[in-house]
């Protein structure tokens, strides 16, 4: 009930807090209430604060109570600390993150009252209001009008301070969803009587920066985490009438051989990456952890390093001892580049050889860009999308979403069915690559 309201008037003030008082008893039983402001731009004057505060405390007394705030940051401290509010709120209006209160065009009585120091951007707000959460309870507004630019750069502000672990800024809200009538206001936001902050006008259309938000909440899950994720690029494949046995290949990873190879091929990606990145000592492309599926693959797939084929490890035997239709073979990979960075089309990687009981070997050649790609998604400056005649991508690891994002292949082996499969045989061919496996799936026959 109040907004630019002189709190020293008792008359004003008194009316207040019975407004408030009626809402809260209306309200406090509706879920969606989440706390009470007990102001809207309001100067700090007189004791209605102490009493608003008290008033929700002891009609609704688990509730958070606060304000809606734009005063200088300073005596916003000074004043919520004294009369013991429960987080700070702050209205970051302007054109540009770095000039929150508009100075060069705001009128001197809407700068902000307690200090006659500007406050330059919204990292030197959140400095001085660093001992209790912060929530801008309003942002965009009439400058922000059809400019997406100003909505993104503040969203990108804000956004920073939201990943940021040491950051106490806990939520925004934009202001406004839709067009009113209001006849008090100035350009550019208010046109004609109609004040136009709103994401929707009058009539519920949807304005420009509407569609801006929405693509920024969407990206919400594509800022950087806290740690490194995996994703499956599958859904589903026509399995057939297929009964599907996951291997485990723990065995022959955890390896002191394997170990070695792996951080050997580590220290030559690092070497081959080193001029071309800011990073040091990159990852590599390792499983974050434990995955049971891809796409409606069973798989038995560690978290770790994969298995990998190297000038020091030339060879690897995989013991099957079934009748298979098919191997579903999650890798195929090359470390540190491979197709389409380097090497040439068709190259030969590796071979499988299967081995039958009977005696009968089978061999499958692997080349470059056919049956293997890069694990890169990012190379330099780069982003790449590794694709191969003869595989299909299956899954995507992110380490860092600014410098380390890998994909990792499926390829599928036709199997003779009506013999047994003692052993799948993966050999190096090329030395120069270092070709990555991570999971392999028996596909067996009902």
């Amino acid at each position: 009930g109040l907004w630019w309201s002189d709190l020293s008037n008792s008359k004003i003030s008194d009316s207040a807090l019975e407004v408030l008082r009626r809402t809260i008893l209306r309200d406090r039983n509706n879920p969606s209430v989440i706390f009470w402001l007990i102001f809207n731009e309001c100067i700090f004057a007189g004791d209605y604060i102490k009493r608003a505060k008290n008033l929700c405390k002891e009609l609704d007394p688990s509730r958070m109570v606060s304000a809606a705030n734009c005063m200088n940051p300073e005596w916003t401290r000074e004043v919520f600390t004294e009369e013991g509010l429960d987080f700070y709120t702050f209205h970051p209006y302007g054109y540009t993150p770095g000039d929150p209160y508009g100075y060069d065009r705001v009128p001197i009585v809407q700068r902000g009252y307690g200090s006659e120091r500007p406050f330059t951007s919204l990292e030197e707000i959140l400095e001085v209001l660093n001992d209790k959460p912060v929530v801008f309870t309003e942002w965009g507004g009439g400058r922000a009008f059809e400019n997406p630019t100003i909505v993104k750069n503040f969203w990108r502000a804000m956004s920073d301070s939201f990943f940021e672990d040491s950051s106490n800024l806990v939520g925004a809200s934009y202001w406004c969803w839709n067009d009113y009538f209001e006849f008090s206001r100035w350009l550019p936001g208010d046109i004609k009587g109609i004040s136009a902050t709103g994401l929707v006008d009058i009539y519920r259309n949807r304005r420009i920066n509407y569609y801006t938000l929405l693509d920024l909440f969407f990206q919400i899950n594509y800022l950087p985490r806290d740690k490194f994720f995996s994703e499956s690029l599958i859904s589903s494949l026509c399995l057939e009438t297929l009964n599907l046995e996951p291997l485990k290949l723990d065995t022959l990873v955890n390896s002191k051989e394997q170990e070695l190879a792996w951080n050997l091929a580590l220290e030559r990606m690092n070497s081959e990456n080193k001029s071309k990145r800011k990073k040091e000592n990159l990852v590599g492309p390792v499983i974050p952890e434990e995955i049971e599926y891809v796409g409606n693959i069973p798989v038995k797939i560690s978290s770790g390093r994969p298995l990998v084929l190297s000038d020091k490890i030339r060879k690897i035997n995989i013991g099957i001892g079934e009748k298979v239709k098919k191997l579903f073979v999650f890798g195929h990979t090359t470390l540190p580049s491979g197709y389409p960075l380097k090497g040439n089309l068709g190259e030969e990687i590796a071979r499988y050889i299967l081995v039958y009981r009977d005696g009968e070997k089978v061999d499958i050649l692997l080349r470059n860009g056919m049956e293997f790609t890069t694990s890169n998604l990012i190379w330099s400056s780069s982003r790449l999308n590794p694709v191969a005649s003869r595989v299909k991508q299956a899954l995507k690891i992110t380490i860092d979403p600014a410098y380390e994002i890998y994909v990792i292949n499926l390829f599928t082996i036709d199997v003779n069915e009506s013999k047994i499969l003692n052993n799948l045989e993966c050999e190096l061919i090329n030395p120069y690559f270092i070709p990555l496996f991570y999971g392999i799936t028996l596909g067996i026959k009902i």
